[in-house]
């Protein structure tokens, strides 16, 4: 019987290495499989950081981009800006001369000129004679810096020009009117233009009693000084 045992035994010690046998060939290729997934994570890894990487590159050069795009449009705008301002005043300025051009017929006859006009400057000069002594007029009031003056016998109108007519050239007619008047001359302020910049540029004239030609509409005394007998 001790044989018997030992034989069971040994067969029992038989299986047993086998299972051990098959455990240690299952963690072996387990292990096999877990090397090559950390080497397929190593790799994934890398390429993770490379993009990373690439997409880090991509933005700053987006930035970059961007700043110089932001800088273009601003240097645009620049020009833009320039050239309409350019193009503005030398608009503005054309009209004005063509106003002094068509000033007697605008006015229907009558005398004066641009401020710049020698003859209208001695004008100014002599009926401005007192106050000027006293001392320098502010450039908004100044009647020197019109754009226009006209006159019909003792009536005077002092002329600001401008395409778009809006709230200050009215203010600035009103007070280099009021200039004249101060020396004793019967003067008002008239604005010409080709449209009003807005309503309340209007609503201002005649609110300051100024008279207006802008465009197609104009004020009844506008039309009483065509009226006057030219000199």
């Amino acid at each position: 019987r001790a044989e018997e045992r030992i034989a069971r035994m040994e067969d029992r010690l038989s299986r047993l290495e086998a299972v051990v046998a098959e455990l240690a060939e299952a963690q072996r290729r387990a292990e096999e499989r877990i090397a090559r997934m950390e080497d397929r994570l190593s790799r994934l890894e890398a390429v993770v950081a490379e993009l990373a990487e690439a997409q880090r590159r991509a933005e700053d050069r987006l930035s970059r981009l961007e700043t110089s795009i932001q800088h273009l449009i601003e240097q645009v705008d620049r020009l833009v800006g320039w050239q309409q301002g350019t193009a503005g005043r030398l608009e503005g300025e054309h009209y004005e001369r063509m106003l002094v051009k068509r000033a007697p017929v605008l006015f229907n006859r009558g005398r004066g000129g641009a401020t710049d006009n020698p003859l209208v400057q001695e004008w100014l000069s002599e009926k401005l004679q007192h106050l000027l002594a006293d001392g320098d007029l502010k450039d908004d009031e100044n009647p020197f810096l019109a754009d226009l003056i006209w006159r019909k016998g003792d009536q005077v109108l002092v002329v600001e020009a401008s395409i778009h007519v809006d709230r200050r050239d009215v203010q600035r007619a009103a007070l280099r009117a009021e200039v004249l008047r101060r020396v004793g001359l019967q003067a008002r302020g008239m604005v010409v233009g080709e449209g009003w910049f807005g309503p309340s540029a209007r609503e201002q004239a005649q609110a300051l009693g100024i008279e207006w030609k802008v465009g197609d509409d104009y004020s009844e005394g506008w039309i009483a000084f065509r009226r006057l007998p030219a000199e």
